[in-house]
């Protein structure tokens, strides 16, 4: 998670995604277009199983809820917030695939740098969504 230029909270993810994939034999299938998955498709595809495994880690009690968050103990207020989180349009941004093996290895190295420490990702808040 970053600000945005105004300094309001702004999640996000990066995440790396195959243009093909195995078949039932084990052979790389590549994307029939440009990306593997249509992008409107991702965005809607990701809210839903993202806000179902928070729900799944709620019923569990496995959420830390403190500070800002901690009135989402109260049921009606956690439905709630997830109603509005629903409803919000998501965005997945799409880059150009990668041109080789190469540039993504570029690409991971330039996030490593930038990224905070692992200890400091697993103290986050938002590392219970990753299980």
């Amino acid at each position: 998670m970053s600000g945005n230029r105004r300094g309001q909270l702004h999640p996000h993810a990066h995440c790396i995604v195959t243009a093909g994939g195995l078949d039932d034999q084990g052979q790389w299938v590549p994307a029939r277009s440009r990306f593997l998955f249509p992008v409107k498709a991702m965005s809607k595809v990701f809210r839903g199983k993202l806000l179902e495994r928070l729900e799944e880690l709620y019923e569990r009690r496995a959420l830390i809820l403190e500070g800002n968050c901690a009135a989402l103990v109260d049921r009606a207020l956690f439905n709630d917030f997830k109603h509005r989180l629903y409803c919000k349009e998501w965005v997945v941004y799409a880059k150009r695939p990668f041109g080789g093996p190469e540039h993504v290895c570029q690409y991971l190295a330039l996030l490593i740098q930038i990224l905070p420490s692992p200890s400091l990702l697993r103290s986050s808040p938002a590392a219970s969504l990753l299980g």
